[in-house]
């Protein structure tokens, strides 16, 4: 019964963290954020508004910009939503501010019926970076997710409502280009 929309926007300005105790962390631009606003159907009104930072890739190896990419907005049916996003995701083993590796991945954002993140979930072929190409929604929440590993081999990855995955296929790409 809630609207969900997403929205991504980038910063070209640094970004500053504060912890106690510590000197102030300095993000440096660009900066990437991803934004879940819910509202109520009956009147519009904002009901929660959550916004989840990318680390700067700034040093790090992800070569150019990148935004990361919202291709499905599911709702689930225990009431919460999948938001499965095409993005880059830390794959070393640092604090957030201070992430060097980074890889591609199909990532699913699953918010509760706030708005707030219930559950975190990476996807990608062992040992490879991918790009979530498309989404398609089956019975009882669980979708189907297409996406290219960075030797444009095709994956499906089935999942359930709660993001597990239950079965994975894998496929030649007979049209090995980068749009295909």
């Amino acid at each position: 019964g809630k609207i969900v929309v997403s929205n991504h926007y980038r910063w070209q300005i640094p970004d500053t963290i504060f912890i106690p105790f510590t000197p102030p962390i300095l993000l440096l631009p660009p900066l990437s954020f991803l934004t879940f606003t819910v509202l109520d159907p009956g009147g519009g009104q904002i009901l929660s508004q959550t916004s989840f930072e990318s680390p700067s890739y700034i040093n790090t190896n992800v070569i150019g910009e990148f935004v990361p990419e919202v291709k499905s907005i599911t709702g689930l049916p225990n009431g919460r939503v999948s938001v499965l996003v095409d993005m880059y995701y830390p794959t070393d083993t640092a604090l957030f501010y201070y992430h060097k590796v980074f890889a591609k991945r199909a990532v699913n954002f699953i918010l509760d019926d706030d708005g707030y993140l219930h559950d975190f979930i990476s996807y990608a072929p062992q040992n490879a970076d991918c790009s979530l190409q498309s989404v398609w929604q089956i019975s009882n929440g669980g979708q189907i997710l297409l996406v290219k590993d960075s030797k444009g081999q095709l994956i499906l990855f089935g999942i359930d409502a709660a993001g597990e995955v239950m079965w994975t296929k894998a496929y030649k790409n007979p049209l090995p280009t980068d749009h295909s």
